[in-house]
Formats: C-alpha cells, structure tokens, sequence
C-alpha cells in the first residue's frame, strides 16, 4: 500500500502530451510476461482493463487506455478506470451514488485515509470478511496494480525540473531518470552535506542549494515509487535463451539483469515515450514496429510462434456473443416455424463458432480443453449442443437440438460470471496440469455432466406433455449420464492417488461428483423396484440440474478441500435462487394434472 502514501513526483514534474495517437501500430503485438504466460500486449490491456473495470466500460479502447497509463501517467490517472460496483461501498467511501467508475486520482487519498482498515482486513479469516470488505480489498489491489503500471515507464519519462549549475549535465534533449541515474549519487551526497550546514528547512537555502535539493528529491521520489513496479514484465532477463525469468523496466534496472540488447529493447520503449508524447505518428510507429521485430527473434518468441499471433486474434474476435445468439434463435425458432433447414443451420453455425473458440483456446495453451472452471462450462456446453444435434439427427425430432442448442446457450452466458477477474487463458498449477489426465478424467466428467443436464431438460418436457419416444430418450440419457459420471468419479479417484498419494478423501468436490451417481442409481432402482411412478421418475431425472448445480459450483463454494483451483465467490445468491426456482418449476410440473400420467 506505499503507493497511497505519497503522490508520485513523477505524475507532477512530467511534461503533459498533447493527445493520443489513434494508431496504436505494432505495440499491441509486444510481448508481456503476466500470471506465468507471454501474452501479447493488446491482451495484457484488455485483461488488466477489465479487471480494474469491474465489468463497467471505459470510454477508451483497452491497448489506447494501456499505451495512455504507461507514456503519459500524468494524464491517464485521471481517467475513470476502477471500477466500484458495490453501492455500499460507495457511501462507505463518499463516492458519488450515481457513478461506478472513478479514476486513480479520485480515489487515491480515499484509499490512503483507509489504509488501516484495508490492513485490518487483510488479517481476518477471509470466511469472516463481509462483501463490502471484500469489494474495499479487491478495490486496493486493483489500485496497487494500476499504480504500477503508472510508474512501469517513470524511468523514462521527461522530468521539467532545472538541473543545478556544476554538476555534470545528463544526456539527452531532456532529463529523465535513467539519464540522471549515474548522477544521483553526487546530487545526494551534495545534498546531506547542504542538511549538515543549514538542516531541513529549505527557507535556508540559497537558489542553487534550493534547486540541488528539488532535484534529489525528485528523483529519489520517483525511485522509491519504481522499486515496486513489478507487474509489467516486458523485458527477457536473458537474451540467447528461452525459459528465462522476464522482468519490468525497473525490476531490471534495479536486479542488474541488463545486458547490451536489454538496453537496445528498452531504448525502443523511450522513443515510443517520446513520440506519444509529441504526437510524431511517424516516429511512434517505427519504435513500435523495431521494438516488435527485435523482440520476435528472441528464443521465447520462435518457441511461442503462431501461438502468439492467434492469441492476439482471438483477443480481437470473440466469438461467443455471435454462438450464443446463434444457439439461441437455434432453439426457439421452433416455437415459430416448422423450417428445420433453418434451424438445423442457426445450430450448426453456432455450434462450428463454438468449435473454433474451443480450437482456439487448445492451440494456444497447448493442453485440453478443460483446466479451469470456465472452461468446464464451454465444454460441456459444446457437449450438449453435439449430442443434441446427433439425437435430433436420428429420431427425427426438433426436440433434443433445440433443448442441447438452449442449455448450451444457457451455459455460455453464465460462463463469464466465473472468471472474477478477466478471462485470462489461465495457466494450471504444477499438480494439475497433466495432458493425460486433463483429457481422460476431466473430459468423461464433464461429458457426464452435459449429459446430465440433457436428461433433465428433456425429463421437463416429458413432464410438461407426455411423450413415450421423449421417456424411452431421457432414461437413455440418464443411463449414459451413470456411465460416464461413475467413470469419471473413479478416474478422478486413480488420478488423486497419483497426485496427492490417497485414492478418497471425502473432498468437498469428490462427495459432489458421487453425488450425482449415487442420485442417478437411486432413481434407476426406484424404477425397476416399481417404487418410483413414471411421472416422480421423470421429476426426479428433471431434478439433476440441481443434483449437478450443486456439485459442480455449490462445493466451490465451502472454500476447503484440495480441488483449490476451481474456489468461487460471490454465487451463492444465485445458485440459491437457481435452486429453489428450478425445484418450485420441478414440483410444479409433478403436482400438474395430466390425463394419463399419474404421479
């Protein structure tokens, strides 16, 4: 939290630019080491901006928003880019009721004054920390982060200081901190031997005692904010190897990592500071453009390849807006016309769309699709649209495309609610990122669990209206959903073993995914004993959405067990209320009268 203590002397001496450039060239294309993966620039942008956002839109494009923070600080700390959603939160801090965005200036001092409560609270159990505090604490670390993307370039920056007469000159038409670097030992040594004769009180000091003092602390100011100014990591650390650390500007400057081709890289970044800030387009691109062809032949980036450029596209593209919309009408043109060429279409189009974001996703992380809990949802998504679209193909029905098209569509949209703070293509930890295991026990699971999902929505209908063709579906649906879900629990089981040395340990997500077998078993014995009626047998298959609701996200939710990477917050609300009105629909369509069918 040192950044709240002081303003920044740099965001105060540096000269203003005069606008943006609205070409962003090759800057989007460098590459920026961040949360274990080289991601290009344009992503790095848009990932940080949606974090700090908080879901809210600031008014400029993320790369134009980045490029602002990083060469023109002074400027860009007064655009609203944190987001508050919390409205408690607002009248806790006096922010306007009205407003959800609010720029680093604005909210600096607020942050400082709180700075004893935000510590307060990063010492209590996190069960015990309230929304509000939570909301207070993710609102610091996304100020933090800002913060050091502010400083990342402060060492290059042009300071509008005067440097005192008899000291030599830095390099340069202007002075900056790395030019005045080598000098400022001499200026500090002048300076405590200025204290030693006159004290602190800068009234006793003559003009040019006056002006050796302004810049010392000038530039010890903008080296006590730069020291921790971590998170852009732009620079290789070597650079004839791959695999090697990378590091911010200043991390290198202060490690001693630099060799000559540090120095030149680092040499593209000032020119591009300097033609920001002086509107020379020209300039701008050409240091954007040898930055990026310098970068490009480094061992790291021929290992990444075309990874890295696709990354960058599907960044730019994203296709899930268009697959949602297209599963969509898919589903529902039904209800409207009889035209299954045109539906059959809307489906197969959302359902290639689909395809090729998932591709995406696996070619650029090069493991399988599934490795997050975001990801489990466009998988299994993809699951159930696929076999929705088989069955329909084979029974001749509209019936299973539309319900795999809508419980697909369904799944997306919640999709994005899960990643809390921006859909990063995260990596997996040491423990779990094992291509075998990633492919046969997380893809059969979650299989099991869009197949699950299929037999429920198709158990609703077979409520709603009859159907014998639709009866004989959702029990084959429900006897393959067994299948898969039993064995995948077991592989998780054999994959455990391996991992963490114990086959069953009564884990909050193993007890979930027996959950749904032992529900499934106990339904499919209710039947062959004649205990369950035909109608309480299809309320009961109708009720897995839950039965996989709570296994899936509800035992995320207790926040203990070793299945550490798929936590969540802040769903329990909505899983509740997913809950309780998917049963009042479920007892509902049971206690309906229908002729024939009784309960």
């Amino acid at each position: 939290m040192r950044f709240l203590a002081l303003l920044l002397a740099l965001l105060i001496l540096c000269h203003p630019a005069r606008a943006a450039i609205q070409d962003t060239g090759d800057f989007g294309a460098l590459p920026v080491l961040h949360e274990g993966r080289i991601k290009p620039m344009a992503r790095f942008a848009d990932i940080m901006v949606d974090r700090w956002a908080q879901g809210e839109q600031p008014d400029t494009q993320p790369l134009m928003l980045m490029a602002a923070l990083l060469f023109n600080p002074a400027q860009a700390m007064e655009i609203p880019i944190l987001g508050v959603r919390d409205k408690t939160l607002r009248l806790q801090l006096n922010l306007p009721e009205d407003q959800r965005l609010f720029s680093f200036q604005e909210l600096e001092d607020i942050l400082f004054n709180n700075r004893h409560k935000i510590s307060e609270i990063i010492i209590k159990p996190e069960e015990t920390r309230s929304d509000q505090e939570n909301a207070l604490l993710g609102l610091a670390a996304n100020a933090d982060e800002l913060a050091q993307i502010l400083r990342s370039f402060s060492l290059l920056l042009p300071l509008d200081i005067e440097w005192p007469q008899g000291f030599r000159k830095p390099k340069g038409d202007f002075i900056t901190y790395r030019s005045a670097i080598t000098l400022q030992p001499e200026l500090e040594k002048s300076l405590k031997s200025i204290i030693r004769r006159k004290g602190e009180n800068p009234e006793n000091y003559n003009a040019r005692e006056w002006t050796i003092a302004t810049a010392a602390f000038a530039l010890r100011e903008i080296q006590l904010g730069g020291e921790n100014s971590k998170l852009l990591r732009i620079i290789p650390g070597a650079w004839d190897r791959a695999g090697q650390d990378w590091f911010s500007p200043w991390a290198l400057l202060r490690e001693g990592h630099g060799g000559p081709q540090q120095a030149d890289y680092l040499e593209n970044f000032a020119n591009m500071t300097a033609a920001w800030r002086q509107q020379d387009e020209t300039a701008w691109h050409l240091a954007t453009a040898a930055a990026r062809g310098m970068i490009g032949a480094h061992p790291d980036m021929r290992m990444l390849g075309w990874r890295f450029d696709l990354e960058r596209l599907y960044g730019a593209t994203n296709l899930y807006p268009i697959t949602i919309l297209f599963y969509t009408l898919g589903a529902l043109l039904p209800l409207m016309v009889r035209r299954g060429w045109l539906v059959g279409g809307l489906i197969a189009g959302g359902l290639a769309l689909h395809v090729i974001a998932l591709g995406t996703r696996i070619a650029i992380l090069a493991r399988p699709p599934v490795g997050t809990l975001y990801e489990s949802l466009l998988f299994v998504a993809l699951i159930c649209v696929a076999i929705g679209g088989i069955l329909s193909w084979r029974t001749r029905r509209f019936l299973p495309a539309c319900v795999g098209s809508l419980s697909a569509a369904l799944l997306l949209l919640v999709a994005p609610s899960l990643v809390q703070d921006g859909e990063s293509l995260d990596t997996l930890s040491a423990v779990l990122n094992t291509h075998f295991w990633l492919t046969v026990h997380v893809l059969v699971i979650t299989a099991g669990y869009g197949l699950c999902i299929l037999a429920a929505l198709v158990a609703h209908a077979v409520l709603w209206r009859r159907q014998p063709g639709l009866e004989t579906l959702m029990h084959r649906l429900s006897l393959t959903a067994l299948l898969l879900t039993a064995i995948g629990t077991a592989l998780g089981g054999i994959w455990a073993d391996q991992s963490w040395g114990r086959f069953w340990g009564w884990d909050p997500k193993e007890n979930g995914a027996l959950l749904i077998v032992l529900w499934i078993i106990w339904l499919q014995h209710g039947r062959m004993g004649l205990k369950l009626s035909a109608r309480s047998y299809s309320a009961g298959i109708a009720f897995l959405n839950v039965v996989v609701a709570l296994a899936w996200f509800g035992v995320n939710l207790l926040g203990v067990g070793l299945h550490s990477y798929g936590f969540i917050t802040g769903i329990a609300t909505a899983l509740a209320v997913f809950c309780v009105l998917q049963s009042a629909v479920i007892f509902y369509l049971w206690r309906r009268k229908e002729p024939g069918y009784a309960a």
